[in-house]
């Protein structure tokens, strides 16, 4: 099962990339599938990428429901931590 999980973009970098803040943890996440996002925007993240722009109902509402799965409190490790470090590379790679 894959989930897309809402968040709020808090800062635009260099390379496509952004901070976004989701269940109270802050990310590095890739802008490369969407255009136009803004800082304060809401955003769904998938794999480190964001997929989509939302509005702050629907993302209310998805985090809601999100916060009733019981595994939602569990740690667990971030696998698109690494994808990103190697999307990351990728670009530096294409900017020489």
């Amino acid at each position: 099962m894959c989930l897309a999980i809402p968040a709020t973009v808090l800062e635009l970098y260099e390379n496509n990339m952004a901070e976004v803040e989701m269940l109270g943890v802050t990310r590095k996440v890739s802008l490369d599938m969407i255009e136009g996002a803004n800082v304060g925007d809401w955003v769904l993240v998938h794999a480190g990428f964001v997929i989509e722009k939302v509005d702050e109902e629907y993302a209310k509402e998805t985090l809601d429901l999100l916060e009733q799965i019981p595994w939602m409190h569990e740690e667990a490790p971030q696998a698109s931590d690494r994808f990103l470090e190697i999307a990351e590379q990728a670009r530096a790679k294409d900017s020489l």
